[in-house]
């Protein structure tokens, strides 16, 4: 099989003259682009670049994500245009850019190294044939270059480790890995600011902040600093723990999320009696931060999303409650109007069973109960108004890793209090109409199913593998002709140990590469398959890391993301091949479907 895209562009519009870096680009999947700079690269340049391409002002551009050599362009969600043609037009914008100079700032970091700060020092040491001590030694005597902040909120890739000190990526990632640790992958070093996954190697830790959303300045690093660690020994790395507070998934030391004030407790909407096992505020995510570690997240089925909003007469972004599995049980504060739509759940007022898929109306005082979706992960609640919670980083929605958004960056708990913003004057409309004809509460809710969303029920599956059809990774042809061919032919299982940032897959084959050697991070995207040295691998959700390091043998289709929020532990999938233009005609149909879903809605629900 052969790869479809972009291909090589070097020195497309560059012309190779003296100072003028040279340009290579290749597609990540059907949605963005990978520019990889040939020349050499100082720290700061990429940023640079990016900031070049963000200015300019590309049709289509979402974001551009530096790393090491390479930025990344991201496509907006629904844009079908060939990523050829993206490429095309940002190597011409750089064809004659050259990169400026600049004065870098030193900051030093202190560090506690090895015990159970740093897990990984003895073995790292062992395999550089070094001692522990010399191993830290060597770590703090060198002057790091800050190259790119990714992966995590404010998490610096450092370039400079020393050559004997590299170290490969564990075959298995962490499912946490503490906020501050350092660590070393390859031949570079960084350091987690928050609680998140990893693989890299940990030699040590830190208490230095480095995100903290609610600053002036959210993130004290930037490409082109440099960076010097300090080692410390473990009793004053204890003080200085205390005295900045724990590093946290809060965004660092004394980070705090506001919250709602006695202002709002007049307009509170829901009051939450069960969390379910996962409940989060939602939007359509946050965009612009990418560059900084910030994913973009969001909900995690979109199109699901923007059909709740529709049934209460919300714009597409209003926020929403993302349940997960079990969806818990809220109270009623004030009349609302509500509906759900993604999983196949059971929903009830005050016990009695109402429909999914259309508009209803909640008296003040209803509980509102949800059973175990009979198919799927997730479903939207809506309410009309949306939810309001205050914007961090430009949007409502709870990033967990990150800690921000949402309620504190938290999941819903029991007694947490839920404001709304004000319906829509059509929304209005339909809550007087369905009080008038006492819908919410008579036993007539079967008669509300003529406005659901036809296409509901044909969104799931019955039993059958859930196809996700896939285009050539950068490191397809890293893997034996064996190991690729597996990928397209076997089932896998979901793993439990799945979530927002990862769907890993169990139980199929093993996928092993003939060249094993350690990758400069870069850009990655949701739906990107990563595969981990121990061969298992990960498809990559909404919350998935702004850059990565491991290998990337596929990617899932945009018209298929959705698929991936509403897959469960067990369900089995299997990877199909297609082509780019058909993945974008694939996607121009889902957003005209979708599209005409909400004309629909309004037509059926919101005539004057």
């Amino acid at each position: 099989m052969k790869r479809d895209g972009v291909g090589t562009a070097a020195g497309h519009g560059t012309g190779g003259a003296a100072g003028r870096p040279q340009w290579a680009a290749e597609p990540l999947g059907d949605g963005a682009v990978l520019l990889r700079c040939l020349g050499p690269v100082r720290p700061g340049d990429m940023a640079e670049a990016a900031e070049r391409l963000r200015l300019a002002g590309l049709p289509g551009l979402a974001e551009a994500v530096p790393a090491y050599d390479s930025i990344a362009l991201h496509m907006d969600s629904t844009a079908t245009v060939p990523p050829s043609v993206m490429a095309a037009s940002a190597l011409e914008l750089l064809g004659n850019w050259r990169p400026g100079r600049r004065e870098a700032r030193t900051v030093r970091i202190p560090v506690v190294y090895g015990g159970p700060e740093g897990p990984d020092l003895e073995e790292a040491a062992a395999r550089s044939g070094l001692s522990p001590g010399e191993f830290a030694a060597r770590h703090a005597s060198a002057v790091y270059d800050v190259a790119a902040i990714g992966f995590a909120p404010g998490f610096p890739y450092l370039a400079g480790l020393p050559e004997e000190l590299a170290q490969p990526r564990r075959d298995v990632p962490r499912l946490k890995v503490p906020a501050g640790s350092v660590g070393i992958a390859g031949r570079q070093t960084g350091i987690y600011p928050v609680d998140s996954p990893g693989g890299w190697t940990l030699i040590g830790r830190t208490p230095f902040p480095l995100f903290n959303p609610h600053a002036d300045d959210p993130f004290p690093l930037r490409p082109g600093d440099k960076v010097v660690f300090d080692p410390v020994d473990r009793e004053e790395a204890r003080k200085l723990f205390a005295e900045g507070g724990e590093v946290s998934a809060a965004g660092g030391a004394g980070a705090a999320q506001a919250t709602h004030g006695p202002e709002r407790e007049r307009e509170v909407a829901l009051t939450v009696l069960d969390p379910g096992m996962l409940s989060t505020v939602q939007d359509l995510g946050r965009r612009g931060w990418q560059a900084f570690g910030v994913s973009a997240g969001g909900a995690a089925d979109r199109d699901a999303m923007r059909i709740a909003n529709a049934l209460v007469g919300n714009p597409p972004d209003a926020a929403v409650l993302e349940l997960t599995l079990r969806g818990g049980a809220y109270r009623a504060e004030r009349d609302a109007l509500v509906a759900l739509f993604g999983a196949d759940f059971e929903m009830f007022a005050d016990g009695r069973p109402i429909p999914c898929g259309c508009p209803v109306r909640l008296p003040a005082g209803t509980v509102l109960s949800f059973g175990r979706p009979r198919r799927g992960c997730r479903a939207y609640l809506a309410v009309a108004g949306g939810f309001d919670v205050p914007p961090v980083l430009g949007s409502r929605s709870t990033d967990l890793r990150a800690g921000i958004g949402g309620l504190n960056g938290r999941p819903l708990r029991k007694g947490d209090r839920l404001s709304a913003g004000h319906p829509s004057p059509e929304a209005l409309r339909l809550l007087r109409r369905l009080e008038e004809e006492h819908s919410a509460g008579d036993g007539r809710h079967e008669n509300l199913r003529e406005g659901a969303f036809a296409a509901h029920d044909a969104w799931f599956w019955d039993g059958r593998p859930v196809e996700l059809r896939f285009l050539p990774g950068r490191s397809w042809e890293r893997f034996p002709e064996g190991a690729r061919r597996a990928f397209a032919e076997a089932e896998y299982a979901v793993s439990p140990q799945s979530d927002r940032m990862g769907v890993r897959l169990a139980e199929g084959p093993e996928l092993r590469r003939e060249e094993t050697a350690e990758t400069v991070s870069h850009g990655v995207v949701p739906g990107a398959v990563q595969v981990p040295a121990g061969g298992r691998p990960i498809v990559l959700g909404r919350d998935c890391q702004p850059t990565g390091g491991y290998p990337i043998i596929a990617h899932v289709i945009r018209a298929d993301w959705w698929k991936l929020a509403q897959l469960r532990p067990g369900d089995r999938v299997v990877f199909r091949p297609t082509a780019e233009a058909e993945a974008l005609r694939l996607l121009a149909m889902r957003e005209r479907e979708l599209r005409l879903a909400e004309a629909g809605i309004r037509l059926r629900w919101y005539r004057s």
